[in-house]
């Protein structure tokens, strides 16, 4: 017993020691030591996560509030340093050419993608796996693809006419969340998931977003948690953690439409798209390295741009849509607008009063 306690006794003094060392290096031994900042944030990252997660993504605003406080450039934890100055962008933002920056780790598992190109680490990485994808995004790329979004969007305004005469509701961050869904998975796969004809808009896929957004504050303080849950059977998520079930039904499905592609199971998708192949489809094809094209790391791509194209986009339209229908002015301004720009539409549609 004795030997039990002493042997506490000496990992306590050593922990003590530890965190007596760890505060002076932090304070006055770290190379950003001298940036100014509250001293707890300097300290420990407990500082980041009380705002973050106790609070909820409150610590963008604290930061805010810290800078009003000690000034255009502040440290906010042990190891970053936040910079409120326009003027300064272009010394941190250069060129590969002029200086390769790599990605800091610590945020790289907060959205549970760990392979993809959103949390590539190394400069040269991330620029070849970015390059893969550049001619998707270019502006002529979109424009030539702009006639899917635009019947995305003519069958979210029809599903609104038949709901505005059955004198129905609409969740609009549900109904954007799935057309921007349709639109992006489409981009992505040799077919998109249809959620604009599924039940109330699909309600699983917009709280699939929620919970991974939810819970990215979390996973970047505790990057250990996602894959101890990830290794739980299906049927244990399903009935005790139901936020990740969801979060496990999809990435099923970003898996198997990466299998089928890889198989050329979808081919037959690619002549009902005027011949265009999806994105997944030409990475596939691509020359990238064997690790980049493995499903595994797909998946996470499919994660991070499915994700991108849906939550984002369907926040933004949904904020606009209120902010514009709950302003009168605002409205009649849009409305006398519109009309000369597009007399067909305005003609046809029977949705422009309720909205």
């Amino acid at each position: 017993m004795f030997k039990i306690l002493s042997l506490f006794g000496l990992a306590v003094l050593c922990m003590i020691i530890y965190i007596i060392y760890l505060v002076i290096a932090r304070l006055y031994l770290s190379p950003v030591a001298s940036v100014p900042g509250p001293k707890l944030a300097a300290v420990s990252f407990w500082y980041e996560f009380y705002y973050d997660v106790v609070l909820g993504g409150r610590y963008t605003w604290k930061i805010a509030k810290l800078h009003e406080q000690y000034g255009p450039i502040i440290r906010i934890n042990p190891f970053e340093v936040h910079i409120n100055d326009p003027d300064f962008y272009d010394e941190v933002y250069v060129a590969g050419s002029r200086r390769k920056t790599d990605q800091w780790s610590w945020t790289v598992p907060m959205f549970g993608t760990p392979n993809s190109i959103l949390s590539t680490i190394e400069h040269d990485v991330h620029r070849r796996r970015r390059n893969a994808y550049a001619n998707y995004f270019s502006k002529q790329s979109i424009q030539r693809y702009s006639e899917v979004v635009q019947a995305a969007v003519d069958k979210l305004c029809s599903k609104c006419e038949e709901s505005t005469q059955e004198h129905k509701k609409i969740n609009l961050m549900h109904a954007y969340a799935a057309m921007a869904g349709d639109v992006v998975t489409e981009y992505c796969f040799p077919r998109s998931y249809g959620l604009l004809d599924q039940p109330n808009f699909a309600p699983d896929y917009y709280n699939l977003w929620v919970s991974i957004l939810g819970n990215s504050h979390v996973l970047k303080q505790f990057s250990w948690i996602f894959p101890l849950m990830l290794s739980f059977p299906f049927w244990f998520v399903d009935r005790y953690l139901p936020d990740l079930s969801v979060t496990y039904k999809w990435q099923r499905e970003w898996r198997k439409q990466i299998q089928d592609v890889k198989a050329g199971d979808d081919s037959g998708h690619r002549a009902k798209r005027g011949g265009r192949p999806s994105i997944f489809e030409t990475l596939l094809d691509s020359d990238l390295p064997p690790f980049d094209k493995s499903v595994s790391r797909l998946v996470d791509d499919a994660q991070t741009l499915v994700g991108a194209g849906s939550i984002t986009t369907s926040f933004a339209l949904t904020l606009g849509t209120y902010y514009i229908a709950s302003d009168a002015s605002v409205r009649g301004k849009l409305m006398a607008e519109l009309e000369p720009a597009m007399p067909s539409r305005f003609a046809q549609t029977s949705f422009r009063p309720a909205i």
